[in-house]
């Protein structure tokens, strides 16, 4: 990328990152509006449920990958030793997952700095979550002939559009 360029993506992420604060303390403000708020307690068990907030976070942290895998299983034809690969592929993405699941927030953040910390975590919880997939999901690609690279492709294609050129 050029030198102009990166420093358009700089400029955006600058702009990005000053939305979020600006987004973080509006939240804030509603959240001091609205009356209480706080889990209750689960009976049965002793201790507190989950938030709803935390729940709504868990079940968008189940689909990490999970259109991709089943697209993959439907369409691609795999060999024995692809599907040994994708075996390790599809356990690399729980862990990923139980990785995210663990940086769901058990609350709402309510003030601007609890938001920040929360969304940092999660940010870090990403990274990490593709750093454990990455390197089994490029050794999966790597297994796969031209056909179904480009099966693959389609299946990327239909879900975030077609590829930019490199």
């Amino acid at each position: 990328m050029s030198g102009g360029g990166t420093e358009m993506v700089l400029s955006a992420l600058r702009l990005a990152a000053g939305m979020l604060v600006v987004a973080a303390v509006a939240a804030t403000v509603a959240l001091a509006a609205q009356p209480g708020g706080a889990p209750e307690a689960s009976p049965a068990a002793g201790a507190p449920a989950p938030s709803k907030y935390q729940q709504r976070c868990v079940a968008r942290v189940q689909g990490f990958m999970a259109r991709t895998l089943r697209g993959i299983e439907r369409t691609i034809e795999l060999t024995a030793d692809q599907k040994a690969i994708f075996e390790e592929l599809k356990a690399a993405v729980l862990k990923a997952r139980q990785t995210l699941q663990s940086a769901c927030p058990a609350q709402q953040p309510r003030t601007a700095g609890a938001w920040l910390k929360a969304t940092n975590a999660r940010i870090k919880a990403r990274l990490a979550a593709v750093d454990m997939v990455r390197p089994i999901l490029d050794k999966f690609y790597a297994s796969l002939t031209d056909a179904q690279k480009a099966q693959y492709a389609a299946l990327n294609h239909k879900r975030y559009g077609p590829s930019s050129p490199e």
